[in-house]
């Protein structure tokens, strides 16, 4: 029924007509686009995965024509690999995993920096024959199913058409859905050879949407992490000695290091690295993993902004560290407040007069009363400049706050401000300055001459 040029079949009827049959003509068409159309098949294939809109958790680059059309940031991709580049698992490297591996190192003509981020989805080389027949089949009845009018087909013809056309559109997405079965992941056995990259390769066994099964094999296997504890990123960081010796990282060289090594987790993006220090550094086992700091004082050897044990939001910046947390606990104990021992007043040993007895003055041998308590606190704190907010946000939670909330007590912050530049400040900034300090009600605001 698919070959015989006059046969005509429906359902179990069965004819011969002097016109030749829709199947014969969309054989012969099928033929022609497997042998001279080919890149008008691949075409429909590239279109076809493009048009995927299924929605995961990382964006999807479908058969991009080089690798510069792969962004090199640090957020996790997956690359899905045209047909040009088959895969086939074996001692032989794939053309495949040779495209993978070019996208991996490069960037156009640039080197690519961020090889965590990416993995790749390849077809099968021994389906994607089938899969290529089941495009020309579809391409020769849509083409048939468009010329109803100029093939002058009949009202049977016509419907015959328009129900292959469906049947083989179905067709061709159940193809690729089997074609489309191995995962290339990028991995390194030694972090300390970065030449090491290579390829493991993983089948996708489930069926349903395409790019849904990939990403979702992809989180099941922990080939991407959406979640990381605490205890985990301690491992990681010990385990590849990312502590380099020191006793701190800085937060934004960390997640270079997730970003770019594939020795390392791969994480979705740096929410999931925040997202881990900011709940471990919160809890009571901060002290097995790590602490946070806002910076680091080189000239007084000390952390600026420590936050141990306490809940408190995290951004990436320049100066943000993660803490070990012996250095952390060192600093701790040496801020805590120095206990002064006392006595109960007067010389312990003596208790009566000068002859050990018991008369003479009257107010001899009574302990003397305890000091009254202190009925007032005055401190000052100077500011970095540059770290003012960070600063006077713990001073007013760790200080200001405690004081403020103890009833009875009367609470008054003053900040002052003392500026000076030997060869004068200029006209605009005296301006800015003297408008934002009328505007912020300030007490006292003057420039002056030294």
């Amino acid at each position: 029924t698919d070959t015989a040029t006059y046969l005509y079949v429906n359902r179990d009827r069965y004819w011969y007509s002097t016109q030749p049959s829709v199947a014969r003509l969309a054989q012969d068409r099928a033929t022609q686009f497997a042998n001279q159309d080919e890149l008008e098949v691949w075409t429909e294939l590239k279109q076809r995965l493009r048009n995927d809109r299924t929605r995961v958790q990382l964006p999807i680059h479908m058969a991009p024509d080089s690798h510069a059309d792969v962004p090199d940031d640090p957020v996790a991709r997956m690359v899905v690999i045209g047909p040009h580049a088959p895969h086939m698992r074996g001692g032989v490297l794939s053309e495949a995993s040779q495209e993978a591996l070019g996208t991996l190192k490069n960037r156009g003509n640039s080197p690519r920096l961020h090889q965590n981020m990416l993995t790749f989805l390849a077809p099968d080389h021994a389906r994607l024959q089938d899969l290529k027949q089941a495009l020309c089949q579809f391409l020769a009845w849509r083409s048939i199913h468009e010329e109803e009018e100029i093939l002058n087909l009949d009202a049977f013809q016509r419907n015959q058409a328009k129900t292959k056309y469906k049947e083989a559109d179905t067709a061709v997405n159940s193809r690729i859905t089997e074609t489309y079965i191995w995962l290339l992941v990028p991995t390194q056995s030694d972090a300390r050879d970065h030449d090491t990259l290579i390829l493991d390769d993983m089948r996708l066994i489930d069926k349903g949407k395409l790019i849904e099964q990939a990403s979702t094999r992809l989180i099941q296997s922990e080939e991407l992490i959406l979640t990381l504890s605490g205890h985990r990123l301690r491992m990681e960081i010990d385990d590849n000695d990312l502590w380099q010796g020191n006793e701190h990282i800085p937060i934004k060289q960390l997640w270079e290091y997730f970003a770019r090594y594939p020795y390392l987790p791969r994480l979705h993006d740096e929410r999931v690295l925040l997202a881990a220090i900011e709940q471990e550094i919160s809890q009571t086992t901060w002290k097995d993993n790590f602490a946070f700091a806002r910076g680091w004082d080189e000239k007084k050897e000390r952390y600026e902004g420590l936050v141990a044990g306490e809940k408190t939001p995290i951004t990436i910046d320049d100066a943000a560290l993660l803490v070990h947390p012996q250095a952390a606990q060192r600093q701790l104990e040496k801020d805590k407040p120095k206990v002064i021992p006392g006595g109960t007043g007067g010389n312990g040993g003596e208790t009566g007069g000068k002859g050990g007895g018991t008369g003479g003055n009257g107010d001899e041998g009574k302990i003397a009363p305890p000091p009254p308590p202190p009925s007032r606190f005055h401190g000052r704190v100077q500011l970095d400049p540059l770290l003012v907010s960070s600063e006077a946000g713990e001073i007013a939670e760790l200080v200001v706050k405690h004081l403020a909330g103890f009833d009875g007590c009367d609470v008054t912050v003053t900040l002052e401000i003392e500026a000076s530049k030997p060869d004068g400040m200029p006209d605009k900034l005296v301006r800015t300055v003297s408008e934002n300090a009328r505007t912020l009600h300030f007490q006292v605001s003057d420039f002056e001459e030294e």
